[in-house]
């Protein structure tokens, strides 16, 4: 994988990343800043567009890690620029642009709802009590047994 090294801080690039991170939601690029090898994997694992990656000099190594496509930029720069561009309190050595993908509130509950409906209702048969399955509310009966006590 081809690595590009950077070292101004006006690279192109570079501020965008600082745009993305800093911006609530997707920047004018349509991109969304990332920090942190973790997100990173996630992002990549999800199948989200990566677009370009920012790793500090020296920190080489978490790229090994990861399933990077061959159409994604891999720019290395001095950690200290790197650093300057991010927006957490302990930066992490790796950064990216990503492309979220589109979505409508309509398309996320018309295709997700049934199956969601579905994985709840098969989690609760699977570890419901069979009182509360079978009509029987067991809270009640407790409840009930505990103001017999009472009286007595």
């Amino acid at each position: 994988m081809p690595v590009r090294v950077v070292e101004s801080k006006d690279n192109a690039r570079l501020k965008e990343l600082r745009k993305a991170l800093a911006a609530a939601g997707r920047s004018a690029q349509g991109h969304v800043g990332i920090e942190g090898p973790h997100l990173l994997e996630e992002a990549l694992r999800a199948g989200l567009r990566v677009t370009t990656i920012f790793v500090a000099q020296g920190a080489d190594r978490l790229l090994d890690a990861l399933r990077v496509p061959p159409e994604t930029e891999i720019l290395r720069l001095p950690a200290k620029l790197l650093h300057s561009a991010l927006a957490t309190e302990t930066p992490q050595p790796i950064a990216a642009l990503v492309e979220p993908p589109d979505w409508t509130w309509a398309h996320a509950f018309d295709q997700d709802q049934k199956k969601t409906e579905k994985r709840q209702t098969t989690a609760f048969m699977r570890s419901a009590p069979q009182e509360i399955l079978l009509g029987t509310n067991e809270v009640d009966r407790t409840l009930n047994l505990k103001v017999t006590s009472e009286r007595q």
